[in-house]
């Protein structure tokens, strides 16, 4: 070959290969929620939409504002800041935090088994065991069924709703 040809041949290669890309972090991470890879589709912080009534989704039962915050970590560890609930009719004042000496931020780890979510928070808030949750979760959302950092902000509520827990990606 001539040498132009061989440079011909050699940009319309670079060219080539400048332009196929790898996917963006967003890209990667649909792509992982998608083929089942929850665990990796778990990780980020995630902020608290409210607590749902498990039979009616339309509209949380429990909000908070500033809303709490979940975050997974790469390492399986997780970080949850407590906020307090703003919906009047469910927020019991005898019922809080301040009382059962938690702090606003519960640390613990976590871990994937199928699509189960067991989480075992660490420190004298709860009793240190792992919770499981059934969750469904996207790219952009997760929802847990059932709760587990509310019971204090709901514990004066008459009622007997099972409330879950609606998260969506910060």
């Amino acid at each position: 070959m001539n040498k132009k040809t061989l440079l011909l041949f050699s940009l319309g290669l670079f060219s080539l290969m400048a332009c196929s890309s790898s996917p963006t972090a967003e890209e990667k991470l649909a792509e992982n929620c998608e083929n089942g890879a929850l665990d990796k589709c778990l990780e980020g912080s995630w902020n608290l939409v409210g607590l749902y009534d498990r039979m009616d989704l339309s509209a949380p039962k429990v909000s908070f504002n500033p809303t709490s915050t979940f975050k997974f970590n790469a390492d399986k560890t997780f970080e949850f800041t407590l906020t307090s609930a703003t919906t009047p009719s469910y927020v019991a004042p005898e019922c809080n935090y301040d009382k059962k000496n938690c702090s606003p931020t519960q640390f613990g780890t976590w871990r994937m088994d199928g699509s189960t979510l067991y989480v075992k928070p660490t420190g004298d808030c709860m009793p240190i065991a792992e919770y499981p949750f059934t969750i469904t979760v996207d790219k952009d959302n997760l929802s847990l069924n059932g709760r587990l950092f509310h019971d204090t902000e709901i514990c004066g509520v008459g009622s007997h709703l099972v409330l879950v827990e609606n998260y969506t990606r910060q």
